[in-house]
């Protein structure tokens, strides 16, 4: 990316999400217009999910998320706990606004990746 903007982003994922997140997307055909590779997790837990349009392969956004073993209410006593920390776009896309990256993030990962991110309304 040439003009990067990172985020900090606090969305917690389902073990399920990161699942999906991590397999990545290869596109069929043109009208998928999306791919994703995933690097990771490595032995903290952190992970980097890359979205990119399928016909240039240039990155649209970076994702960056860490996975824990933790009991308690946030993990809901299941002992695995997953988090986006970080979501990084480049500058110069329409996409330029925090809000604006963050929506689109989330639409690319529920219609390519197929996650549910129920943590979402």
């Amino acid at each position: 990316m040439p003009d990067p903007i990172v985020s900090e982003w606090k969305l917690d994922l389902s073990q399920s999400d990161v699942t999906k997140l991590l397999k990545g997307f290869q596109p069929l055909s043109m009208e998928d217009r999306w791919m994703s590779r995933a690097e990771g997790p490595d032995a903290d837990g952190i992970f980097l999910v890359s979205l990119y349009r399928s016909w240039t392969a240039n990155q649209q956004f970076q994702i960056k998320g860490r996975i824990s073993s933790q009991q308690g209410a946030q993990s809901k006593g299941s002992g695995y706990r997953a988090q986006i920390e970080e979501l990084t776009w480049d500058n110069g896309q329409a996409t330029s606004t925090e809000a604006a990256a963050k929506d689109m993030a989330i639409s690319v990962m529920r219609w390519i990746l197929e996650c549910d991110l129920e943590h979402l309304s």
